[in-house]
């Protein structure tokens, strides 16, 4: 029904009605003016509810007395209202019986031996509570237990109403028990009658513990409450609260390992900054279970936490939330503390995003620790700045923020190589960076270059998919943050499908101003001759100063990337011969009448690792020039028309070019239809065929 703060019900009955009565009505039920009217005070209810007995024959009403006797057990977090109603029939018959109780109640299930074989529940404020018993009896006595809900057990807790609708209540007593945890104070505005603990017992029966007191109630409900709060508690704390300072803001996360020792905690106060933004705040005990239920937060931002219930032992609290850092890039250090509580060890961690620089100034009270290992920096945090124990509640600090903005030019490398169980690429990245650090190094790489990856000088590697893509990041977090020049190196196996050829990972360093890009691939090894497609490069030289990161017994070809991207994939492997062989052979002489001639011979060798061979002239032939794979040669002098020639790479065909001249005086040019007496190449004092 609407909740009508006047609302009011008349009923008319006939002369031979059963007696009805309204439950759910706020205020007085009185007989009207007329015959039969009945008038109930509804009030504010929303809900109107009218009960009479089940019974329509002559049957006598029951007439019945009860002794009530209500002993209410209050502890941190839990309060109970147990209750026993000796019911005395006088007259007629008993089948049922109804509780007014407070709607804040909830009733237990009742024990086997219980009289009571049913029971439902009308809501409403009072509700009503219908008990049906199983056999009539002249005496029942009622056990019953009750949860006292939306309460802590901490506070003024009043007595919650519970009575039986009964012709005569003979009398109503009250114990209540006080867990030892609690100091309480009783309402002193309602006094009620004491009564002795021992009386109270005797009528209860057999109690494992006696209450801490009783009273006796009047037949109305009483409006008495008790105080309660916890006893001085014993805690113990350790706090440490984490800043991660960027760009306007700085990231907040404080954590607090407390201990009660002694007694409860029902409340966690924390003093924070008023411009703290919370985003989370939680309290875990030692299972893990959450025991924060909600907190609020005063005009000044100071926070409570409240529980879910008595907190004893150990517990986490941890809060997260943003702090702006204002406009100016100078603020004082934040403080985040908890109240009431001894605080053993107090530290304060500072840390910054790479897009920024922090200094600490005016330090007082504010011991430094010893800077972590690296490796036990939390990547999460950035960078490491500093770190203090709080000596005193007095201690400031002002922290001083400016960009980090680095120039970065640098030149990178990537080489291929073959190692017994497949490939690997190697990076080899030289940078300089000025006004400003470089906190990590990005490089955009392709996912089948993909570790585990070796990194000289050590540092942390972690790899960040990029949605969508055949590529990631590779995140390399030095030591240290850099500044000035700089080397890194690192190398990983490429993934290759089976039959699939090799290929050079296009890697990027990211976040570089001016940046040159080369590739190293080899072109000879083992025997081998290797021939590459490529594309967005051409052939060039290492940069002046750059080492080559590679085997020296192999052959290699550096080309500079001239595109954004390039592509670099094996074409053919072809197997080199034994031993050395000259593919073809072309002598071209010209001579005059006076017996005098000159000529040149050529060579194309497949050299088969050979680095030198000589040469020899027939007797009379004096050199001119010698060239090998299109670069001058100075041969050695070894002997009568002999010549020690040094070839180009030992893996490559190369042409050999000799000039020669034979002087007037020497006979003339001879040959024979087989044999042509010409130039020749030896190794090992043996002809190269």
């Amino acid at each position: 029904i609407p909740a009508v703060a006047d609302s009011r019900l008349e009923l008319t009955l006939r002369a031979d009605a059963p007696p009805i009565t309204f439950p759910t009505a706020l205020g007085a039920i009185a007989p009207g003016a007329r015959q039969g009217l009945v008038v109930a005070e509804l009030g504010a209810t929303d809900r109107l509810a009218a009960y009479w007995p089940r019974g329509t024959d002559d049957a006598t009403e029951a007439q019945t007395e009860v002794e009530e006797l209500l002993w209410m057990h209050i502890g941190p977090g839990r309060v109970m209202l147990n209750a026993k109603f000796n019911v005395q029939v006088h007259e007629g018959q008993v089948s049922e019986l109804r509780l007014l109780a407070d709607a804040r109640l909830r009733l237990l299930p009742f024990g086997e031996d219980s009289p009571v074989k049913s029971n439902r529940i009308v809501p409403g404020d009072p509700q009503t509570i219908l008990l049906e018993l199983g056999d009539s009896s002249e005496k029942v006595t009622i056990d019953a237990r009750l949860l006292l809900t939306g309460t802590s057990g901490i506070g003024n807790l009043r007595l919650p109403r519970l009575e039986m609708q009964a012709a005569h209540t003979s009398r109503r007593l009250l114990a209540v028990s006080i867990d030892p945890a609690l100091q309480y104070d009783e309402d002193a505005e309602q006094q009620l009658e004491s009564l002795a603990v021992s009386d109270f017992v005797a009528a209860w029966g057999a109690v494992e513990a006696e209450p801490s007191f009783a009273h006796q109630l009047p037949v109305a409900h009483p409006t008495w409450s008790v105080a309660t709060q916890p006893l001085q508690t014993d805690t113990i704390a350790e706090q440490t609260l984490v800043l991660n300072i960027g760009r306007g803001e700085a990231e907040v996360q404080f954590d607090a390992d407390i201990t009660i020792e002694t007694g409860y905690e029902f409340q966690y106060h924390l003093s924070v900054p008023k411009e703290l933004m919370v985003e989370s705040i939680s309290v875990r005990g030692e299972n893990g279970v959450e025991q924060a239920a909600r907190w609020s937060r005063d005009r000044e931002g100071a926070i409570t936490i409240f529980l879910t219930g008595p907190v004893v032992g150990p517990s986490h609290l941890q809060l997260r939330g943003t702090l702006p850092t204002g406009p100016t890039g100078r603020f004082p250090l934040p403080r985040i503390d908890l109240v009431l509580s001894e605080i053993e060890e107090n530290q304060i961690h500072i840390y910054r995003q790479p897009t920024v620089l922090v200094r600490v100034e005016n330090a007082t009270g504010l011991e430094p620790l010893e800077q972590l290992a690296p490796a036990t920096q939390a990547p999460d945090h950035g960078r490491l700045v500093e770190r203090f124990v709080v000596e005193n509640n007095l201690a400031t600090a002002v922290l001083v923020v400016s960009p980090n903005e680095p120039d970065v030019s640098g030149v990178a490398v990537t080489s291929l190589h073959r190692e017994e169980d497949g490939w690997e690429a190697t990076l080899d990245y030289h940078f300089r960076a000025e006004q400003g650090v470089v906190d990590t190094v990005r490089l955009d790489a392709p996912s089948w270059w993909g570790g585990p990856y070796q990194v000289e000088p050590s540092a942390t590697v972690t790899t960040v998919d990029i949605p969508g893509e055949r590529r990631h990041q590779v995140i390399v977090r030095p030591r240290e943050a850099l500044s000035g020049e700089y080397r890194l190196r690192i190398r990983a196996p490429l993934v290759l499908a089976e039959n699939q050829r090799p290929r050079a990972p296009d890697i990027v360093p990211l976040v570089v101003d001016r940046l040159e890009r080369f590739l190293v691939l080899p072109i000879g090894a083992d025997d081998q001759r290797m021939t590459w497609e490529t594309r967005g490069v051409r052939r060039a030289e290492l940069p002046e100063g750059f080492p080559r990161p590679l085997d020296e017994s192999d052959v290699w070809q550096t080309y500079r990337v001239v595109g954004q991207s390039f592509q670099a994939q094996l074409k053919s492997v072809r197997q080199e011969l034994a031993s050395p062989q000259i593919r073809l052979t072309d002598v071209r002489v010209a001579h005059a009448d006076d017996g005098s001639c000159r000529g040149v011979a050529t060579f194309d060798l497949e050299p088969a690792g050979l680095r030198d061979c000589e040469l020899r002239l027939p007797e009379g032939y004096r050199l001119v020039q010698a060239t090998v794979a299109g670069l001058p040669s100075w041969p050695q002098g070894i002997g009568n028309s002999r010549w020690r020639l040094s070839l180009g790479p030992h893996h490559l065909p190369q042409r050999i070019e000799i000039v020669f001249v034979r002087d007037v005086g020497h006979g003339v040019w001879s040959w024979s239809e087989d044999e042509l007496d010409a130039p020749r190449l030896l190794a090992d004092g043996r002809e190269i065929d």
